[in-house]
């Protein structure tokens, strides 16, 4: 072609093939997403209380609740239920040292230890059961748009000195020694997955509860994010 008749170069150049034009203009095609399906129907929940952020579930239990989030009074929920009413119940809740958006290296949420086993009242008696605790070890998070999953690593009777307000997890010495502090937790009631260890830079989940038999203590089931 280079010295010859061109006639045939200049059909090629003019004529692109049909396949050819075809994967060209797949190429340039934008790619479709995959569309999420938000399995809670948040804006009927929002539309009735704008404080519902989330909603939390732990499979294999009957432990599936909204989580609010009420700032500048972290008590509001000790006595009123999901929907705003008086209840002594109270409901799942996350305090205004977290964002409710559980981006924060700790998100930790609280729910009464109810004789009734309503809210948390039953976390301790899963968690607590070695066997049961080695084949059940994720917590959910659903959120508007996405759902987060954590893998839970360890389950423990814990002092009730505040976490948020006494550890500054995102400094990186504070946040190991945390969680070696969790690690070295000796009792009967303590359960550890060793291999779901939570790294500084993620993100861990804590459920926080009264401790059965000692009121003045509390019980934390404690999970990381995972992909």
């Amino acid at each position: 072609y280079l010295w010859g008749d061109r006639s045939n170069l200049d059909k090629i150049v003019a004529e692109p093939s049909q396949s050819s034009f075809q994967e060209g203009l797949a190429a340039t095609e934008p790619q479709t997403s995959i569309r999420y399906d938000d399995p809670i129907d948040f804006e009927t929940l929002q539309s009735e209380n704008s404080d519902i952020c989330a909603w939390l579930e732990i499979p294999g239990t009957k432990i599936s609740y909204p989580v609010l989030y009420h700032e500048g009074d972290n008590s509001y929920y000790l006595t009123r239920d999901s929907k705003g009413n008086a209840s002594n119940n109270g409901g799942l809740f996350i305090e205004d040292y977290n964002e409710p958006d559980f981006e924060d290296p700790v998100t930790v949420i609280y729910g009464h230890n109810m004789r009734s086993k309503a809210m948390f009242g039953a976390l301790q008696s899963y968690f607590s059961d070695g066997k049961w605790f080695s084949e059940n070890l994720t917590i959910k998070i659903y959120l508007p748009g996405k759902t987060l999953k954590y893998a839970v690593f360890a389950a423990v009777p814990y002092s009730n000195k505040h976490i948020l307000f006494y550890n500054n997890f995102y400094n990186e010495s504070q946040f190991n020694s945390f969680f070696d502090g969790i690690y070295a937790t000796r009792s009967l009631a303590a359960n550890f997955c060793e291999g779901n260890d939570p790294k500084f830079g993620g993100h861990v989940l804590i459920l926080s509860t009264c401790l059965n038999g000692d009121r003045t203590q509390r019980y934390l089931v404690i999970a990381k994010e995972t992909e």
